[in-house]
């Protein structure tokens, strides 16, 4: 995702400086393409040159996962200290990161969705098996667990929030996803449908996706536009992750809405005829065109 975001950004015209772990090796993607790099040798380091660049930038960006809130922490400092920062609003990153207030939220917006409890033990819920199992502040299918009743239960501290589990149960299905640019003014772009290759005997394994999907449909767009109107504060590029059921193809359901930039942008990129950033930054009034072919892509990034 820095690979392509960095790509197109400097393609439309920006310079671009991000911080880098010294002890990775660089690609030659990014050695080539004319971004500086900020060399840092441990957390507190870059978390000093984060906040120094934020303030001397024209505009920053996150690209973080929502792990035990680290989103929304560089976003409320991002936000902060920057004279414009790209990504969407401080409540939307918060709303969004906590798995259970997001599934109250779309119960309370009549959105449908998946479900969900907060995992206190075996004995006292009624979901249907098989059952499963994710972190309440996890990022995408991070240590997600497919369980049955011969299994022994997954352990939570209950004195750590960020170590809580959630309980749904498994709905056999379409892994889809759609992605939107959004305004400051709640105005927003749906992209095409996407495809998620998701292996649910492997932990829910992401491996890439392919773009346009067969699902792309009038009814997940409207289900993914009703996503986007219910929650105040929503800008720039968005993820909608939504679940096509076997039983019930015609009524699709609402996993999660990821405020950030996903591995997804990697097929969007190719498929597009436009610069998306470029589009983005620009608050280019025309909608993008897209190329009539399908993109499939792996979860490293890499257009197959």
């Amino acid at each position: 995702m820095l690979r392509a975001f960095v790509s197109d950004a400097i393609a439309a015209g920006w310079e671009v400086v991000a911080t880098w772990d010294k002890r990775l090796s660089l690609p030659d993607e990014l050695r080539q393409s004319g971004l500086e790099l900020i060399s840092v040798v441990d957390v507190e380091a870059e978390r000093v040159r984060f906040a120094e660049l934020c303030r001397a930038a024209d505009a920053a960006y996150v690209i973080a996962p929502e792990l035990d809130g680290e989103l929304l922490r560089r976003v409320t400092a991002a936000q902060a200290l920057s004279r414009r920062c790209l990504n969407t609003s401080i409540s939307a990153v918060d709303l969004c990161g906590d798995k259970w207030e997001f599934f109250q939220h779309c119960r309370q917006a009549e959105l449908p969705t998946i479900e969900t409890e907060l995992l206190r033990g075996s004995s006292d819920s009624q979901l249907a098996w098989p059952r499963v199992a994710k972190l309440r502040f996890g990022a995408g299918s991070q240590l997600m667990q497919l369980l049955t009743p011969e299994m022994d239960w997954p352990v939570c501290d209950q004195s750590d929030r960020h170590s809580e589990l959630l309980l749904q149960p498994y709905i056999s299905g379409s892994a889809i996803s759609v992605a939107a640019l959004a305004g400051s003014d709640q105005r927003y772009e749906l992209f095409p449908v996407a495809d998620q290759f998701i292996s649910p005997q492997r932990s829910f394994e992401y491996s890439g996706g392919r773009v346009p999907s067969q699902w792309d449909s009038a009814i997940v767009r409207q289900l993914a536009g009703r996503v986007m109107e219910s929650i105040p504060g929503l800008s720039g590029y968005v993820g909608i992750d939504l679940l096509i059921p076997d039983a019930k193809p015609e009524e699709p359901v609402v996993v999660e809405v990821n405020p950030r930039l996903t591995t997804s942008y990697i097929g969007y990129r190719a498929l597009c005829l436009e610069n998306i950033v470029r589009h983005w930054l620009e608050a280019r009034p025309e909608p993008l065109r897209w190329r009539p072919n399908t993109m499939i892509f792996d979860s490293q990034g890499t257009i197959q």
